[in-house]
């Protein structure tokens, strides 16, 4: 957590993701060394899978109108083992990545309690210190299971990016350029985004917080009897509406400036796309590369794109 008062920067990622790892170590090491392992065979396969890919369309094109079982029969088998080992693989490592999750919400929960029982009772009168607890009380299992996922999708992601920009070099090295720029505005926007949604939930708490006593008021046994008495329902109600009202308005502003940067970082990111498509094309057509490794790379760009995409969203996430 940061400090009260202070923001987040990409330069507090190393300190955070060490702070993640301790946490997901001491809650379940076993499950997280199996699901990293996962993770690195899944990447591996991927790559596999790009080189297989190649070696069907080789056996495919080059007996085009003569089809030879024999020829095709043997890295087509290799394909379907090798997508079958990888979708196994990420099947095994999304239900255990479910309990890991589980083990470490309840034990940033059991921080939580700790905190809350032993600290001086004379900081639950203190809003920060109350807003501070809301968040910790209200997203803690949710947010250490946002950590697991992100800090798992970091490395799988990352991992198998490495492992198909190796594959697509090995093919074509003109292709990672295109790559690498076409990647750069999706991760521009994902942070900028990422940013002001933490802004806005943050700065959200104390509307939360008064929502949440005015719902209690208004929907409590306890308290029914004193909202009639004193005929409160309508002015609590109001607050209530006023403050709601509140968080609309914000909510709206956050989702406007969020999809004019999501729009413009898609159709930068689309431009490179039909650049990279154009390349593809003459690569091709000038006999830079044959039409088997132009079909893997194709399906590399695609795999890689996934890769990327995830890459962007766990990281930010943290």
């Amino acid at each position: 957590m940061h400090p009260e008062g202070s923001e987040g920067t990409w330069r507090d990622l190393p300190r955070l993701l060490g702070d993640s790892m301790r946490l997901v170590w001491t809650s379940g090491r076993n499950i997280f060394l199996l699901t990293s392992s996962l993770q690195l065979l899944t990447a591996l396969g991927v790559a596999v899978q790009l080189f297989v890919a190649k070696a069907v369309f080789d056996a495919v094109l080059g007996n085009a109108g003569t089809a030879d079982l024999a020829e095709i029969g043997p890295p087509l088998v290799a394909l379907v083992a090798v997508t079958v080992a990888v979708d196994l693989a990420r099947a095994i490592q999304g239900e255990q990545s479910r309990v890991l999750g589980e083990l470490v919400g309840r034990r940033a929960i059991d921080r939580v309690l700790d905190v809350s029982t032993r600290i001086d009772l004379l900081a639950f009168e203190s809003p920060e210190f109350y807003d501070r607890l809301q968040r910790a009380r209200a997203q803690g299992q949710y947010r250490a299971l946002q950590t697991v996922n992100g800090l798992l999708g970091i490395v799988g992601s990352l991992v198998t990016a490495v492992a198909i920009v190796f594959a697509l070099a090995t093919i074509q090295p003109l292709l990672l350029p295109f790559v690498l720029i076409g990647y750069l505005p999706l991760w521009v926007v994902a942070s900028l985004n990422t940013r002001d949604l933490y802004h806005y939930t943050r700065g959200m708490t104390p509307n939360d917080r008064q929502r949440s006593y005015l719902q209690n008021v208004l929907m409590g046994r306890n308290s029914a009897k004193e909202v009639r008495a004193f005929n409160l329902a309508g002015f609590l109600r109001r607050r209530y509406d006023t403050l709601y009202d509140e968080r609309i308005a914000e909510l709206r502003k956050l989702a406007k400036r969020r999809t004019g940067r999501a729009l413009l970082g898609s159709v930068t990111s689309s431009a490179v796309t039909v650049g990279t498509i154009a390349m593809l094309a003459w690569l091709y057509t000038t006999d830079r590369m044959s039409l088997a490794a132009d079909g893997a790379a194709v399906f590399g760009l695609y795999q890689l794109a996934n890769q990327l995409r995830g890459l962007h969203m766990s990281a930010p996430s943290l």
